[in-house]
């Protein structure tokens, strides 16, 4: 086979030989999903009337430049044939008129960014197969000399833009067009002045020279990621009349959309035509779970974030930021919302206002995804605060003034909230969830309680010297993480004859999960966890969480935590099962120590 996408064929043999065995894979899980699973799904959705639509989104065209935002003309060509074939292609109105309505086919919607002037090569392509699109395009670039900021820095060049006579002879053809700001700015980065100021002018102009079709009142965000427009920004864009508002993150969208919060699956040229229908039907790539960076792997200094939470990962702490700016007032009555809208209870007008300003409801009043996890960890920190959650082993944890706890996955710190009534010396909170951590912070300042280090890195990793504390706690966290780097690394950082809590979901516990699972989906998640599970526990082999193959999660059976402690120079003084589920243990709780050197 010859070299592809700029290969010359001197990769060292170890990766010569790796790459064909995680393309088949790939390809075969693509075809399994494709022709097997997606058919038997969107049946059943069909029947509910609740398919799904994919917004798909566009760049470029350039034969002869492969990059992540360019597309090939004739691969765009083939595409095309396959979404008037197989798919009800709609336009952006008809997709925002749908919502909440009864869908019986997959639907999809065509979008270009950026307004390049090979936009205008995709428009007859489009036009002569009947096909509508919508152009969301800076209006301060169109037509003018000016390089977009990205080209600029990675290529070094300028492409050319389409020019408004292009514009408007498009706009004859039935396409629609949307703002895309006016220069092609990051809204995360902006103030909220000057963010506001961008999309106003791109509105303004839209409406000025195509006339007030509506269309200008659609907002694509440059660059579209969840980072590149700020809370506040979101929160204000109804004020500056955007209808509805698209990101460029992957995913497709439900029945009852957000319109403020649409999602675009990117398209470019390493698309294949059966990846291309994959992503089409909701193929989604699992996102890597944060690894230590060389900060960490180094003992350098990390980046503090909000001056406050030390970040081994090199993560964006931008939303984390947002959280450590909340007033103390907000803080304290997010339970009373979260308690309301979930029960269906009305919610104060300011409260509620300021609930949906900060990100954490959308304007149906649902809960977005950092509302949901603002919302567990709330109802966690609830349940612990209340002590309905039995610990055990407690009197034998031996904790005093002199000890010092580190807390791996310890999420908003609830945990170490508890251990507190101990008064050790030292706590200690490692997450790789970087926002968790930023609210366990703004609720510790809250309660007075005294200060509790939270720093976000990796429990496979953790940043700390050998022998740095008495007490080692991981309350199923170890379930999401390599199990036998973890343990290794948890009894590194034990003192001598120090001690560690674990408390670890075991087969009955996944079993409980997949008697209660809703939908095919679910069900084929929770087998594969199991089976995952199982193999690890007979033959010791875990793939890397985040890797190709790894389950999100894992069980792990006591015998095997036996074994991998005393590879880690540990043993189990008391291991206790908290219940049974078909006569499989639940949860199990140990208590291992540390040998002396």
């Amino acid at each position: 086979m010859p070299p592809q996408n700029g290969q010359t064929g001197t990769e060292p043999p170890s990766q010569r030989a790796d790459f064909p065995l995680r393309g088949l894979v790939k390809l075969c899980a693509l075809w399994a999903y494709v022709h097997v699973w997606a058919p038997v799904r969107n049946l059943a959705r069909s029947v509910a009337g609740r398919c799904h639509t994919t917004v798909l989104v566009y760049h470029r065209f350039d034969d002869s430049l492969r990059d992540s935002i360019t597309v090939g003309a004739e691969q765009f060509r083939r595409q095309l044939e396959l979404l008037k074939s197989r798919y009800c292609v709609l336009d952006v109105r008809d997709f925002l008129a749908s919502r909440g309505r009864v869908r019986r086919r997959v639907g999809v919607v065509i979008t270009f960014d950026d307004g390049y002037a090979s936009s205008l090569l995709a428009a007859k392509l489009l036009r002569s197969a009947e096909l509508p699109a919508c152009f969301f395009i800076p209006t301060g670039i169109v037509g003018t000399a000016a390089a977009l900021p990205h080209d600029s820095e990675k290529l070094g060049r300028c492409i050319p833009a389409l020019d408004w006579d292009q514009v408007r002879r498009m706009r004859l053809w039935g396409f629609d067009f949307g703002n895309h700001t006016a220069h092609h700015v990051n809204l995360g980065t902006l103030s909220l002045e000057a963010a506001c100021a961008e999309i106003a002018a791109g509105r303004d102009d839209l409406a000025r020279r195509l006339g007030p079709d509506g269309a200008a009142n659609w907002l694509a965000y440059p660059y579209g990621r969840a980072t590149d427009i700020s809370e506040e920004v979101r929160a204000a864009l109804p004020t500056l009349g955007v209808k509805c508002c698209f990101s460029a993150d992957g995913g497709v969208n439900g029945v009852n959309f957000d319109p403020m919060d649409v999602r675009r699956q990117g398209i470019d040229h390493s698309f294949t035509d059966l990846a291309f229908r994959a992503a089409v039907e909701g193929w989604k790539v699992s996102t890597p779970r944060p690894r230590p960076s060389r900060r960490a792997r180094n003992g350098k200094s990390p980046v503090l974030v909000g001056g406050v939470i030390p970040d081994f990962l090199g993560l964006d702490g931008r939303r984390a930021v947002g959280i450590l700016q909340w007033p103390d007032c907000f803080v304290e009555r997010l339970a009373e919302a979260f308690d309301a809208i979930r029960a269906g209870r009305p919610v104060p007008p300011n409260l509620l206002r300021e609930t949906n300003a900060r990100g954490l409801i959308d304007c149906d009043h649902r809960l977005t995804g950092l509302g949901e996890k603002v919302a567990y960890h709330l109802a966690e920190c609830a349940r612990q605060a209340g002590a309905r959650e039995p610990w055990h082993f407690t009197e034998h944890l031996a904790i005093d003034g002199g000890s010092r706890i580190c807390d791996v996955g310890c999420g908003a710190g609830q945990t170490l909230s508890r251990l507190r009534r101990f008064a050790p010396d030292e706590c200690v909170g490692v997450d790789c969830d970087i926002e968790a951590l930023a609210l366990g912070w703004r609720m510790q300042s809250l309660s007075g309680a005294g200060p509790v280090n939270l720093v976000c890195a990796s429990g496979e990793s953790l940043p700390f010297p050998d022998r740095r504390f008495t007490h080692v706690f991981s309350r199923v966290a170890l379930n999401y993480m390599h199990q036998a780097r973890a343990l290794k690394e948890a009894v590194r950082v034990l003192a001598p004859g120090g001690t560690l809590y674990l408390q670890v979901e075991n087969l009955g516990y996944d079993l409980k999960r997949l008697f209660r699972c809703r939908g095919v989906r679910a069900a084929a998640c929770a087998l594969y966890e199991i089976a995952s599970g199982s193999i690890a526990a007979l033959s010791g082999l875990q793939f890397s969480p985040g890797r190709m193959l790894a389950a999100r999660r894992m069980f792990a059976p006591l015998f095997r935590l036996r074994r991998m402690l005393r590879q880690a120079g540990a043993g189990i003084a008391r291991s206790k099962t908290t219940s049974r589920f078909l006569g499989f243990p639940v949860v199990t709780v140990i208590i291992a120590g540390k040998r002396p050197c």
